[in-house]
């Protein structure tokens, strides 16, 4: 599917979503937030409104036969099928229209390059911000709300519906929102969760294992079939977030660990050649994107030895 065919989807949901009765200040936040991101989503969302000003023109035409008849039974059906019945007529009243209303697939995919970001306005009001290289898939439909977090990172701001649990798949592991603002990390060999507010609940696919419920500063790192929990204070949770302000933020690690996290945002890769100068801590605020602030750190502060092989840079004492 192409992006202006997910685009043209999206405002469809919204214009459906803003006609019904427990539409909310909220919502109208969320929705405005999303046709703020781009001129194409609110090129969609004023397409859609006409298309359907133009269907409500016509069922109340008062010229006899079949519009009038129609116009007559729409009122007593369910949502689902006048949403249906009014695509029709759109269609009916202009051909532009019908990909508005063209069936919605159940599951879209979204991803982010090396060093992007991006910030999903999902149909629930829920917001995902996916962080440097990752890639996730949704499901919000009435029936449940699916996000499968397939790498990377991403930041949770779920608006809670008890009738449909939030759940994010990380592999064998399931994260169910109990109304809360929350980010995931899946690594190689291990997927990470972090509560900012609210709680969720952390299980396994594995019937054997017992969930586990995690609360505001809680910190879960499920690696094999372990998990480990341990609490960590807001401003530690706050720098973890760094990258959606675009910084990375490194609090007494080593060399080594600081090269590892710059070169998830980057395609020049750092390389610690030594194992002394894999061990020095660094404590520093870079932006996420700059490597030539972290080779003057390295170059300047601690006097290593900085040498350039393509599009690897080298560091050494």
């Amino acid at each position: 599917m192409s992006d202006a065919q997910t685009i043209r989807l999206a405002a469809a949901d919204w214009h459906d979503r803003r006609e019904r009765d427990d539409w909310t200040k909220d919502d109208e936040t969320t929705l405005q937030a999303w046709l703020a991101q781009s001129p194409a989503h609110k090129i969609a969302f004023l397409r859609v409104d006409a298309a359907w000003k133009r269907a409500d023109r016509l069922t109340a035409l008062k010229s006899a036969g079949r519009v009038r008849r129609f116009a007559s039974l729409t009122q007593f059906w369910p949502m689902t099928v006048r949403i249906a019945a009014a695509a029709v007529v759109v269609t009916a009243v202009s051909f532009a229209a019908a990909p508005y209303f063209e069936k919605k697939p159940s599951v879209q995919s979204y991803s982010t390059t090396i060093g992007g970001r991006e910030t999903l306005a999902l149909a629930d009001g829920t917001r995902i911000e996916l962080n440097t290289d990752s890639a996730v898939r949704v499901d919000i439909s009435p029936a449940r709300r699916l996000v499968w977090l397939d790498r990377g990172e991403a930041f949770f701001q779920v608006r809670h519906d008890a009738q449909r649990p939030f759940v994010v798949m990380v592999g064998d592991r399931r994260i169910t929102d109990i109304g809360t603002k929350f980010f995931v990390r899946r690594d190689d060999s291990r997927m990470k969760v972090a509560v900012i507010e609210g709680s969720v609940e952390l299980a396994s696919t594995n019937p054997q294992t017992a969930p586990k419920l995690l609360k505001p500063g809680d910190v879960a790192v499920a690696t094999g079939n372990t998990v480990a929990i341990s609490r960590k204070t807001e401003r530690t949770l706050a720098n973890a977030l760094g990258w959606q302000r675009g910084v990375l933020v490194f609090d007494n690690v080593t060399l080594a660990e600081a090269a590892a996290e710059f070169n998830r945002y980057n395609r020049e890769k750092i390389v610690i050649a030594d194992p002394a100068a894999a061990q020095i801590t660094v404590g520093a605020t870079l932006p996420a994107n700059d490597v030539p602030a972290f080779v003057r750190v390295a170059q300047k502060i601690f006097g290593l030895h900085v040498e350039r092989q393509g599009d690897t840079i080298v560091i050494s004492h």
